[in-house]
């Protein structure tokens, strides 16, 4: 069997809140092998202690003389804090009933999350199972935490489980699509996986194929946000999914008991927005900030939206409009006539690069997505966003006279800004990277589909982001 051997850059990346000094510094761990070829690896958390890694993969289940099944599975890799291996745990004997879900992390636990369906019932079940951080050995056995109905055989669940703003609870949604609309469930656990709350039951009175969920945001008031893109079709074409086009955010503000309360549509006059991120902030109100190009179709943003909204009721407490370009970003590389001897011809392209970008004054890249927004202690908030975008492409075989599609997914450059409780930028700061994964056939996975599951999207890109008070680790792993 073929080892693949990977490398781990850390990114640790300190932002002052009282001052515009800003650090960078980078770490490289030694080479360490995946023994399963077809595995998906991805960071999944960090701590005092060291960096959890998830091995996703399928195992086989049964096998016939004209095929075989399979069944998702995962095993876990810790590292130290010196990149070292610590321990590497399977569970594909825990998992041997069950269908695989996910690794939750916490501040203090670490689970195990995975689903059971019940044909007779038509019911699916999910579980839990606490694992030791320190071994990654099971500590008891499987807790149930959810059932859900299903109301005929063509019903698709989605659900999510994912880490709250504070890393001390966990978070559940699910949806189920209807005609013309989709009924959501949101419920959240402690560390121990009892409920906080009752499950609360919600319906979004928009036809599904035309709502991209983006997010969902709790709010300690009890209040619940959801953050969606509304598509339409676009005119003049038929009324077929390829032709729906982005409209404008749609944001519902909803009760603890699932009660639609108001609207919000956040706009820039005159320009159009592009992607956006929500936050709930320190004083229990929400954020946003978006993306915004001065064309409906041009290829560039042109400037960046922040805006406050109440919790309580959804008005806009604040809303503020900059342009940015290029040469905002803050230069990395010093002006010497000198060369550098120890310069690599790789980092001299690099250097090179950036300084050509930095003197370019019109907006950035229209590929930037806003990966994560923080709040920071002095009131404000800071952004990181990176350069995503893919692309298609047919090839054809002479020998077997067939033809193979295979979609290229590219993560590059981060953007990482500091904005002050007015909005206004602090600071903003390009940090240069690359990476690039190669799909074969499959269908189009949209990177902003708030359910798309790491096995459903391309494990070598993108990038990990971690939060603590006045800092961001960033983390992300490729192929040797």
């Amino acid at each position: 069997m073929k080892l693949l051997k990977y490398s781990l850059v850390l990114l640790f990346f300190c932002s002052s809140v009282t001052a515009l000094a800003q650090t960078a510094q980078v770490m490289w761990g030694d080479e360490f092998k995946l023994k399963i070829r077809d595995a998906d690896l991805h960071v999944a958390w960090a701590d005092n202690t060291g960096t959890y890694f998830i091995e996703e993969h399928l195992v086989l289940t049964s096998y016939f003389i004209i095929g075989s099944t399979s069944r998702e599975s995962a095993g876990l890799v810790k590292l130290d804090k010196s990149l070292s291996e610590v321990y590497r745990k399977s569970f594909d004997k825990e998992l041997r009933k069950k269908k695989y879900q996910d690794i939750l992390f916490s501040k203090k636990k670490m689970y195990l999350l995975a689903s059971d369906y019940d044909k007779g019932e038509r019911t699916i079940s999910f579980f839990a199972m606490e694992l030791n951080k320190a071994s990654g050995e099971a500590q008891g056995d499987w807790k149930e935490i959810s059932v859900f109905k299903l109301d005929t055989k063509r019903d698709d669940l989605k659900f999510r489980c994912t880490l709250t703003e504070d890393s001390t609870r966990f978070r559940v949604v699910t949806a189920m699509d209807g005609e013309k609309d989709t009924r959501y469930t949101v419920q959240e656990f402690n560390e121990n996986f009892a409920p906080v709350f009752s499950r609360v039951d919600i319906v979004h009175e928009v036809e599904p194929e035309k709502i991209d969920l983006e997010d969902i945001l709790p709010i300690p008031n009890g209040n619940i946000l959801f953050v969606a893109r509304q598509m339409d079709y676009e005119e003049g074409k038929k009324e077929k999914k390829r032709n729906l086009v982005f409209q404008n955010y749609n944001l519902r503000l909803y009760n603890s008991k699932g009660v639609f309360i108001k609207e919000v549509n956040p706009e820039v006059e005159g320009r159009w927005l592009i992607n956006s991120k929500s936050v709930v902030l320190k004083n229990g109100d929400i954020g946003l900030a978006a993306f915004y190009s001065n064309a409906k179709k041009a290829r560039e943003i042109n400037g960046l939206m922040m805006m406050r909204i109440s919790s309580s009721d959804g008005s806009v407490i604040s809303h503020s409009n900059q342009d940015i370009s290029a040469s905002m970003f803050t230069n990395e590389y010093e002006e010497d006539d000198e060369e550098d001897e120890d310069e690599t011809r790789a980092e001299k392209a690099e250097r090179k690069r950036f300084e050509k970008l930095s003197k370019d004054e019109d907006g950035i890249s229209r590929s930037y997505k806003i990966r994560a927004l923080t709040p920071t202690a002095d009131g404000g908030m800071a952004l990181v966003a990176e350069k995503f975008y893919t692309y298609t492409v047919r090839q054809y075989n002479q020998s077997t006279r067939t033809w193979s599609t295979y979609i290229y997914y590219i993560s590059e450059d981060l953007i990482v800004s500091k904005f002050d409780d007015a909005g206004k930028i602090s600071w903003i700061k390009l940090l240069p990277k690359r990476q690039q994964e190669q799909v074969s056939s499959g269908s189009f996975i949209s990177a902003s589909d708030y359910f798309v599951s790491r096995f459903q999207f391309p494990h070598w890109g993108g990038v990990s982001v971690f939060s603590i008070p006045g800092k961001e680790y960033f983390l992300h792993s490729h192929e040797r």
